[in-house]
């Protein structure tokens, strides 16, 4: 727990705990006051966004340079490339947001397409 706001009194510490399981019934178990600012505490682990950014950028890039021949590749097509690449079908997708590429249907399958 740390704290966010106090209009009295300076901010105090946060204070440290952790849950432990008891037979029945949890238990907060307190560690003791800790130095951090909420603001800390709230981004969590910073070097894992800017990894997953990282991904985001350079699934875009390969989107957009997979597509750039300005053709329709079918969905099938682009999801076994980006496995190949090593590229999570997921990542794909939010990268698709960021590159203009439209998805199309034609008949029962579905195209990506730069617009």
């Amino acid at each position: 727990m740390v704290p966010v706001k106090n209009n009295l009194a300076p901010l105090g510490d946060g204070l440290a705990y952790r849950i432990e399981a008891t037979e029945d019934v949890p238990c907060i178990e307190w560690q003791g006051a800790v130095h951090v600012e909420a603001d800390a505490v709230l981004a969590g682990d910073l070097r894992e966004k800017r990894v997953r950014g990282e991904r985001l950028n350079e699934a875009g890039e390969w989107l957009c340079a997979l597509l750039a021949d300005g053709k329709e590749k079918s969905v099938e097509e682009i999801n076994g490339a980006a496995n190949a690449a090593g590229i999570a079908w997921r990542t794909l997708k939010r990268a698709k947001q960021g590159c203009n590429v439209r998805a199309v249907k034609n008949g029962r399958n579905w195209f990506w397409v730069l617009t």
